[in-house]
């Protein structure tokens, strides 16, 4: 499950979001790459001589069934955060952008362009997976990210810091993004809408990639969920430190 991401989830299943199985060096062009297609979901229990037993959960692995050629399913080196669900109770998960469609020339190369629409994960839904119909414009690579629940209009905020992607247009020249973005994903009115909120301001430069967000000891957490790091939106204050970008890559 390389370039996926692990999440235990209040069902207590682990959720391994997808990926890829990488062989070779990444450089050789005989290197092979089966994309994982799917969300494994487990659980993990104590065996004989205190060795971990991984169990598959009777709701996984969750996929859309289609084929690797037309698959949403077909992503790594991605953003999946813990998402607030309808009505602000439970946790579910967001998986946004990620690289690379299907391509008929050459299927496990990396020239195809990333994935734009959100794949939302509900444990307690039937279907436990939505496609979402947003299109995320930009930001489309691992990166690191500030998940936020603001109370007053109903909206889960998954603003993300720079990364690869200004648009699903140039990505696939790798450009660098100095971008912040926000997918917000809101559910005043019984609706589960996305939109996009682009800030106006920029990162000092070209940082993000494959970071992670801490937030700072500082926050307050929307119903308790500090597990998930969802920062209560509400309990904010004009100029208050949120946390810290640690890590990644930086282009020069």
């Amino acid at each position: 499950s390389t370039g996926g991401e692990l999440y235990i989830l209040p069902d207590n299943n682990f959720y391994m979001c997808v990926g890829h199985n990488f062989t070779g060096s990444y450089t050789d062009s005989t290197a092979v790459q089966q994309y994982l297609d799917k969300i494994n979901v487990f659980s993990v229990t104590t065996g004989p001589n205190n060795n971990l037993v991984l169990t598959a959960a009777p709701n996984g692995p969750i996929t859309d069934g289609q084929p690797d050629q037309t698959t949403q399913f077909r992503r790594r080196d991605l953003v999946v955060a813990p998402n607030v669900l309808a009505n602000g109770a439970g946790i579910g998960l967001a998986i946004y952008g990620g690289v690379f469609t299907y391509t008929p020339d050459a299927p496990a190369s990396n020239s195809g362009t990333p994935f734009a629409h959100p794949i939302y994960v509900d444990y307690q839904q039937t279907p436990n997976y939505k496609i979402d119909t947003y299109s995320q414009p930009t930001n489309l690579y691992s990166t690191a990210f500030l998940s936020m629940y603001d109370t007053a209009s109903k909206s889960m905020i998954t603003s993300l810091f720079g990364g690869l992607g200004d648009s699903v247009q140039n990505f696939g020249s790798a450009n660098w993004a100095k971008t912040i973005s926000s997918n917000i994903r809101c559910y005043a009115n019984n609706r589960d809408t996305t939109t996009n909120y682009p800030d106006t301001s920029q990162l000092p430069a070209y940082i993000g990639s494959e970071s992670i967000f801490i937030p700072d000891a500082g926050v307050s957490y929307y119903n308790n969920y500090g597990d998930y790091k969802i920062i209560d939106y509400s309990s904010l204050t004009n100029g208050q430190t949120v946390g810290r970008i640690y890590g990644g890559i930086v282009c020069t």
